[in-house]
C-alpha cells in the first residue's frame, strides 16, 4: 500500500510504501524529514517536526489493519476504510477496517497450521475449529481444518449403533443371530477381488505428497500413510493421481474415504469414466495373470485381516 508524504525542507511530495513501525522515510529529493500526507507551504516557509506527533498522525490518518491468516500488520490511509485487499505477505483477502494490531495484542489463541490442498496457501485457525470446513482465503476452496505438523491424527469415534426399527413383540421370541466366525460373502468377494500391488503410488500434489498403494481392485484401493502425516476423515472426498513407477496410471481419480486405520486408509472410487474403469480393470487382470490366484500361493498369510509376507 502506497501513501503520500511531504518534505518539510523542500516541500516536495512523494508516493512511498506504508511506513514500517511508524517511521517515515527521508525525502527522496533532498534527504530532509517528511510528514505524512499532502501539505502546502508558503515560499520560504520550512516547518520542522518539533510539534509533529507521528504516532498521533498515524492513528488519525491511517488504519491499523491485520491479516487474520498470517498475522501480518500494516498501516493504510483512512480513505481505504471498508474496502478489501490482498495481504502483502500471504495474498489472503483482508478487509480494511480499524482493529488492534494482532502483533501488539496479548494472549493469542493456539492455532492449527495447515495448507489448502488446491492452491497450497498456509492457514492458521483456532484449535477449536479442528475438523470443521473453512473457505480458503485465496482460491475459495472448501478446506477441512487439519492438525498441526508433528502431532498425531485424531481418530474418529465409532458411529453410534442405530436402534432396530421393529422391536420383537412379547408373543414372538427373538431369533438368535448366527455366530459370525468369519467374513461374510460380500467381504469374501472383496478379498478375492483385492490385488496386492507394488510400485503404485497415490499422488495428492506438492502439499499433501505421495502415499504408496497397498492393494487395489476395480472398486477401490488402500494406501499406507505415516500417523500424523495428514488428517484423513471418514467420508472425506479425495482427488489424486495414480502413478505406476514414473508413469501415470490414472489421472484425476476421485474417491471417498471409507476406513481410516493406524497406518492405512481405505477408499472407494467415485465418478470414474468408462475409459478409466476399463483401464483399471485391465491393469488388475494383468496382475492376476502374473501372480497365483490365492494369497497363500503367492507367499502371503492372513493375520487379523492384513496380508503379511511369509519370511
Amino acid at each position: 500500500m502506497r501513501m503520500i508524504i511531504t518534505c518539510t525542507q523542500c516541500g516536495s511530495q512523494h508516493k512511498v510504501k506504508s511506513p514500517a513501525k511508524g517511521k517515515l522515510p527521508p525525502c527522496p529529493s533532498c534527504g530532509g524529514a517528511c510528514i505524512l500526507g499532502p501539505a502546502a507551504f508558503e515560499p520560504g516557509e520550512r516547518p520542522g517536526l518539533v510539534d509533529v506527533d507521528l504516532a498521533k498522525v498515524l492513528k488519525e490518518e491511517t488504519l491499523a489493519v491485520s491479516c487474520r491468516n498470517c498475522d501480518f500488520s500494516v498501516h493504510v490511509p483512512v480513505q481505504y476504510h471498508g474496502l478489501s485487499s490482498k495481504c502483502l505477505k500471504c495474498e489472503a483477502v483482508i478487509f480494511l477496517v480499524e482493529e488492534p494490531l494482532l502483533a501488539e495484542t496479548q494472549g493469542h489463541k493456539k492455532t492449527i497450521r495447515f495448507a489448502c490442498q488446491k492452491c497450497g496457501l498456509i492457514h492458521n485457525e483456532p484449535v477449536d475449529q479442528r475438523g470443521k470446513i473453512v473457505t480458503c482465503a485465496k482460491c475459495g476452496t472448501s478446506v477441512r481444518v487439519g492438525i498441526p505438523e508433528g502431532s498425531k491424527a485424531v481418530k474418529q469415534p465409532p458411529p453410534p449403533q442405530k436402534p432396530q426399527a421393529n422391536a420383537a413383540s412379547p408373543a414372538q421370541a427373538p431369533q438368535k443371530a448366527p455366530a459370525n466366525n468369519g467374513p461374510g460373502p460380500k467381504q469374501e468377494r472383496r478379498e478375492e477381488e483385492r490385488v496386492q500391488v507394488a510400485h503404485v503410488r497415490a499422488d495428492f500434489g506438492v502439499v499433501v505428497g505421495e502415499y504408496p498403494v497397498k492393494d487395489l481392485d476395480p472398486k477401490g484401493l488402500g494406501f499406507l500413510f505415516r500417523n500424523g502425516d495428514w488428517d484423513f476423515q471418514i467420508g472425506q472426498q479425495l482427488t489424486f493421481t495414480l502413478l505406476l513407477g514414473n508413469a501415470v496410471l490414472l489421472s484425476e481419480v476421485k474417491a471417498r474415504v471409507t476406513r481410516v486405520g493406524s497406518d492405512t486408509v481405505g477408499c472407494i472410487f467415485a465418478k470414474m469414466t468408462a475409459n478409466k474403469k476399463e483401464k483399471l480393470r485391465a491393469y488388475v487382470r494383468r496382475l492376476r495373470q502374473r501372480e497365483p490366484q490365492s494369497n497363500a500361493a503367492n507367499g502371503y498369510k492372513t493375520h487379523a485381516g492384513a496380508p503379511q509376507r511369509i519370511q
